[in-house]
């Protein structure tokens, strides 16, 4: 008989009192004291009671989850009342059967839980149940993905390659590591002028793991450059450098390459790529398309375009550069463009 616990207070014209109940299917007994202008007074039989009401214990909402190189942690928000834990099972990604893996986590505010037993490097889901009083269970919360992440390097890439597109513009290419469990979060492809071996990054931020390719832009082509690229993990470790794949330089005796022709208000205007080129100069020529093409003009050798303004009017002209070589000769021609006035 006892001890008892207050629950209330009520006033002398109370007679009804609801007791809301967290304990099911338990056997309970109730009593009430009177009190009057001289205190505590008398005191009722006690009275037995069963609770039969079954109150909801709702499952875990917002489920969150983050990866390291200690486990993957997991986030929950809890529901309602009447929680005495938490049950976290896990799959790994196309199996059926859901394991406990978590045992119970007593306690009603637990919102956080670490996995450290999950394998690494291979995609598993996570759920997380409630257990209520008399052990009941919730419905599973939402399920979440996730692959767990190592502190450890992961393999290079393999089979760079390097190699010029146009005159400034170097594609570096790769495979993917070998290593089937490596979890890669992207790649890091580093530059260094050939015989320095001192690398910089040109990549930021790291090019996409199902990319394999970057193109260099920044590349003078009158210098050769070598490259190698570097795995990154999800924690932003990156691997030993792969091999290293060279470009030679572009410095030629050659005329130039690529050439565009526009016709402007002031004329036409001729433009190509500029480069280092081992040449005395530039000559340019125009043509009819019948006759011989006349030389029109000389420019420095790292000109990069000229203005003819004055072109022959109603007539398509063809322009050629060519390049003066060392000892006065000339190179091949341009490939000729051509503009009507």
């Amino acid at each position: 008989d006892g001890p008892y616990t207050l629950l209330a207070e009520r006033g002398p014209m109370d007679t009804v009192l609801l007791d809301p109940v967290h304990r099911v299917k338990e056997h309970l007994f109730y009593r009430v004291q009177v009190i009057d202008v001289f205190g505590p007074g008398a005191i009722s039989v006690p009275v037995l009671a069963l609770s039969d009401a079954e109150p909801l214990c709702l499952s875990p909402i917002l489920l969150g989850v983050t990866s390291g190189g200690d486990g993957v942690t997991l986030t929950w928000e809890p529901q309602g009342d009447d929680i005495m834990g938490y049950v976290v099972q896990r799959k790994a990604a196309g199996e059926e059967r859901w394991r406990d893996v978590s045992g119970l986590l007593f306690g009603d505010t637990i919102t956080k839980w670490i996995d450290a037993t999950v394998p690494v490097g291979r995609l598993h889901a996570w759920q997380v149940i409630a257990i209520g009083l008399g052990e009941r269970r919730s419905a599973p919360s939402d399920f979440i993905f996730a692959t767990r992440a190592s502190h450890t390097a992961p393999p290079p890439p393999e089979d760079v390659v390097a190699r010029r597109q146009e005159l400034a513009r170097v594609l570096i290419s790769w495979r993917p590591p070998l290593i089937g469990d490596a979890i890669i979060a992207g790649y890091q492809v580093e530059r260094s002028k050939a015989g320095e071996d001192r690398f910089t990054v040109v990549t930021d931020p790291p090019v996409e793991p199902g990319e394999g390719r970057f193109v260099d832009t920044t590349a003078s082509p009158a210098s050769s450059w070598e490259y190698r690229v570097r795995s990154v993990s999800p924690m932003a470790i990156t691997s030993v450098p792969s091999g290293i794949a060279s470009v030679a330089g572009e410095v030629t005796a050659t005329a130039p390459r690529m050439m565009l022709a526009e016709r402007t208000a002031k004329g036409v205007v001729l433009q190509w790529p500029s480069m280092q080129r081992e040449v005395k100069a530039l000559r340019v020529y125009r043509s009819d398309g019948v006759n011989e093409p006349k030389r029109l003009r000389e420019l420095p050798p790292d000109a990069h375009g000229w203005l003819d303004d004055k072109p022959v009017k109603g007539a398509t002209q063809f322009y050629l550069v060519r390049a003066v070589l060392a000892d006065g000769s000339e190179s091949e021609p341009s490939l000729p463009v051509a503009v009507r006035w």
